[in-house]
Formats: structure tokens, sequence, C-alpha cells
């Protein structure tokens, strides 16, 4: 896999510190009165101002072109050798930062700003949270109907343009193309995905869901899942899906309601999950980022001119703890699922950005983590597939 150059995830950078201000950091001790030094600076300037995923041969291609240049064009007045060692301590210094940005890229996530708000990160994919995100994809592909191949409910016709939002490690589009015949499938999200392995027929544009999105063309189905707690613009997000659709066309969004349920009451509605699941939901919604959202998918659709809006909900239990064969593989990957997203919503949400005291978060989650792995209390989730066309006519 190639590594690549994630300037934004360096530890010294956040929401409140220009790249510049990184830059004037990082070399305010190399040589600035030398030709190759404000060279050398150049090229990293440059480069922070470019998109965050950049291969990085293609850095050292360009990185060694310049140099070349620099040693055959630069001179000093004085008849020095070129280059001097000054010359080569600069060059230098930009090296052993750029290698510096690879091992952090290569060792963490990459954190890429969505703007000034502190909870804006929250929802943000690290590198080690990628497996949830595939045991999220695989519960649906166990849930979904077997003629959509486990990957999309809508009842979709044409598959020449597709479009999915909020794309994650990309596992949909590489196995979409594998059933249907597209000519193009684009994937937009903020950040692209990691894999070396995506279909050559894929695409990755890097953009916010909530702004408006750089595409040109129309398109036979878009898909989004798992978006709740994300965005604070929905109508304006159903609106988008909308226009963007060719006439006919289908809009699918698949997401789980944060409300857990039992069917034998085995789940107290004073359990510490459905408490802590009420509070994310109330602060979520306070935030402008509803987690609760899910159940209203329907009715967004309806709302921006969506037809024959179709909802199809389901109960995925919460840990293995009854049934055979599928209902415990639905079990066992959502128990994990919901371990890795309860601890990070605790501390990342409820901490960082609700401002609530860590001690008593860890002390509440320890209580729900608890309660995950007592056999005795039969939690489900439930699970939303909702999908809606674009009239003909439209």
């Amino acid at each position: 896999m190639n590594q690549y150059l994630y300037l934004r995830g360096h530890p010294t950078c956040s929401s409140s510190t220009p790249s510049a201000a990184l830059w004037d950091r990082d070399f305010m001790e190399a040589p600035n009165t030398k030709p190759l030094g404000v060279l050398s600076k150049a090229v990293l300037f440059l480069f922070l101002y470019l998109p965050e995923h950049i291969s990085a041969r293609y850095y050292v291609v360009i990185s060694a072109g310049m140099l070349a240049v620099a040693c055959t064009t630069l001179q000093d007045d004085d008849d020095r050798n070129f280059p001097s060692s000054e010359y080569l301590t600069a060059w230098n210094q930009t090296l052993r930062c750029i290698q510096a940005y690879f091992h952090y890229a290569n060792e963490t996530s990459c954190m890429i700003d969505m703007g000034d708000s502190k909870g804006d990160k929250v929802f943000l994919i690290r590198e080690e949270e990628e497996p949830t995100l595939d045991g999220l994809h695989e519960i649906c592909r166990i849930l979904g109907p077997p003629e959509g191949k486990g990957l999309h409910w809508a009842p979709i016709q044409k598959t020449r343009r597709v479009l999915d939002l909020g794309s994650g490690t990309g596992q949909w589009i590489k196995e979409f193309v594998q059933f249907y015949d597209v000519e193009k499938i684009v994937g937009l999200d903020l950040e692209s995905p990691r894999s070396a392995d995506l279909p050559p027929n894929s695409s990755f544009v890097k953009g916010d869901l909530e702004s408006p999105w750089p595409l040109e063309e129309k398109f036979d189905f878009v898909h989004a899942r798992f978006l709740a707690g994300c965005l604070e613009k929905w109508p304006q997000f159903f609106q988008q899906c909308y226009n963007t659709l060719e006439p006919g066309g289908w809009f699918e969004i698949v997401d789980i309601l944060i409300t857990p349920y039992s069917d034998d009451n085995t789940l107290s509605p004073h359990s510490n999950t459905v408490v802590w699941n009420k509070l994310l939901s109330e602060i979520s919604e306070s935030a402008g980022r509803p987690m609760a959202i899910t159940s209203e998918y329907a009715n967004l659709a309806t709302a921006a001119g969506f037809r024959n809006v179709k909802e199809v909900i389901s109960g995925v239990p919460g840990k293995p703890w009854g049934g055979e064969g599928i209902d415990r593989r639905l079990g066992a990957l959502s128990e994990d699922v919901h371990r890795t997203v309860s601890e990070r919503l605790g501390l990342d949400y409820l901490v960082t950005t609700a401002g609530m005291d860590e001690k008593e978060v860890r002390g509440k989650l320890e209580g729900v983590l608890e309660e995950l792995g007592d056999e005795r209390i039969h939690t489900k989730w439930p699970f939303y597939a909702v999908f809606a066309q674009k009239p003909l006519d439209a």
C-alpha cells in the first residue's frame, strides 16, 4: 500500500493552527538567506496547500527535479563550490520534516478539519476503527435482501452512474461493482479511502456533504449509510440527493436508530444502556447534529420531492445472546460495533464536545459495557433502510 502525506494529521496541527504558521514553526531555524533554503521551504509550503492525500512517490519525483534545477541554476556570488554544506543542511531539514510527516501518517489516522466546531471531528475515521465500519457493512450484507445482493434495498434498474455518500473504507463500492454493470461510480467524503485495491472505474471526491457538492453529472443511484449525528442541514442534504439524481433514479439511506429496546423487557428503561443513549441523543440534538434523526428519513425524503418512499425496519441483536447462525453472527458484529462506538462517543463527544467530566463519563461507560456483555439482557437496535425514487417527470 502506498504511503500518503497527511499534513493536517500532524500532531502540531489543529483547526486553530494555520498551515502557514506550521510551516514557519517547522522551519524557523532553517537557513533562509540562501536560495536553496528558500526553495526547500517553498516545496513544503506548496504541498501544505494542495489536497491532503498526496502520494509520496510524486513528492519525491518533484522534489528531486527541483533540487536538480537548483543545483544547476543557483550559484553563490562568490566562487564557493555549489551546493555548499549550508544548502544541503537546508534541504536535509526539509526532507527530515517530510519524513516525520510520513511516519506520523503511517502510525496514526488522518484527522481532517471539518470546520471550527469541536464536534465536527467526532465522526472522522481513525485507521484503527476501520474494522468497525467493515462490521457495519457486513451487518448490512446480512440484512439486505437477496435481490439486492445484500448491498441495497432500492429496486434499482439503471446503474450506469452511481454515487456513494460518506464512502468510509470504500468497501461498498468495491463489492457493488462486482455485481453490476457500472460505467462510473463516485465516492464523496471528507477523506478518500486508504484502500489500495479500489476498482478502476471508481473515483473519489473530497467534499463536505453539507456544502454544495463538486459534481456536475447526474446519477442513476445515490447511496448513503450511517450519517445520523454527522449532519446539521438534513433537509438540504435530502434535497441535494434529489437534485443529483436522474429522473427515475433511486436514493437510499441506511442507518441505526439510537434507541435500544428489547422484545422481552429484559432491557429496563432505567438501564445504563438506555440512559446513556438518551443522553447522547439529547446532547446531539442540542448541538444541532441529531443522532435520533434516523426515524425521520422517510419524512425528509417525502418533503424533498421523492415518490415511492419505502421504509424497512429490522431489529439487530445487541450481542449473540440467542438464536443460531445468522442471528448469532449479527449479534457478534453488533456487539463489536457498539463497544467501539460507545467508547468513542463517550470520550470524544461527551467529554470533548459537551464538556462533561471525563471521570463521570468513564463511569457511565463502564456500566454500558457491562450490560453489553450481559447475555441476560436481550438488547436490540432498530435498523432502518429508507429508499425513494425521483419522479420520471421531474
